[in-house]
């Protein structure tokens, strides 16, 4: 049974899509390991403003490229597009300044 799930999530799967599964798993221990260290107190309200920025830019870059964009599709020989509307034609590597954003938010959950 759990040789036909690995198949099925890894093994059958584009290599963009593997790379996707490995990044929310990486995303989700990163977010398991943040919270098994947190102190549960009210966030100051700019704590909201940076995750809702980062979470729209990640959004934003996702919507524009697309998962073979997103989780490096150029390098398994896939054509992607050159984007320049926003976020691109105004913030450099839009994708690392929303995660960053998200990560500096929820650093009032650290001790």
């Amino acid at each position: 049974m759990l040789w036909v799930l690995c198949h099925v999530m890894f093994l059958a799967a584009s290599s963009v899509s593997r790379m996707a599964q490995i990044s929310h798993v990486l995303r989700l221990v990163q977010y398991v390991y943040l919270l098994s260290v947190a102190r549960f107190s009210w966030p100051p309200w700019h704590c909201f403003i940076l995750f809702g920025v980062g979470l729209y830019l990640n959004f934003k870059v996702y919507q524009l490229l697309g998962e073979a964009g997103m989780f490096y599709g150029v390098r398994f020989g896939k054509n992607i597009s050159w984007v320049t509307r926003f976020p691109f034609g105004y913030i450099k590597d839009p994708q690392y300044v929303g995660s960053i954003l998200n990560l500096l938010a929820c650093l009032w959950l650290v001790p």
